[in-house]
């Protein structure tokens, strides 16, 4: 499905901002509804699948890649440390956890072991009220 041209304009700006809301206001989405308006486009295919075709097309014009971006960040941290500019060696370090993922909880995986769907809906419908209510208090 084509794009409408203020949802092209949105995809353009969120590429350069990476903030829906101020993207959907520099796209000319009306301002009281900008951020309504930004969570919407952010949760359609079509505009997912144009946000990054458009990053992977910069990153294609600028000869940029994972590497090439963490070298230059690690660069900055090293200078930012000869510079004694712990300020920008943190935002730095930051820059590297969000880039790799580290800036993410870690979630617990549940060991459900081979029950299947059926099974462990069986399990659930025949807890009685008072065994929901302890597992949902922690008891």
């Amino acid at each position: 499905m084509a794009l409408t041209p203020k949802q092209t304009a949105f995809v353009n700006e969120y590429v350069v901002c990476r903030n829906g809301a101020e993207a959907a206001r520099r796209a000319q989405y009306a301002v009281p509804s900008a951020r309504q308006m930004a969570s919407e486009n952010l949760t359609k295919p079509d505009i997912q699948a144009a946000i990054k075709s458009k990053e992977e097309e910069l990153a294609m014009k600028l000869d940029l890649d994972r590497d090439t971006v963490m070298a230059g960040v690690f660069s900055g941290i090293t200078q930012a440390r000869e510079n004694n500019d712990g300020g920008n060696v943190i935002r730095g370090w930051l820059a590297v956890g969000k880039i790799t993922g580290f800036d993410k909880p870690d979630r617990p995986k549940s060991d459900l072991g081979s029950a299947t769907d059926g099974e462990l809906q069986a399990k659930f419908d025949a807890l009685s009220d008072e065994e929901l209510l302890a597992i949902a208090v922690g008891n």
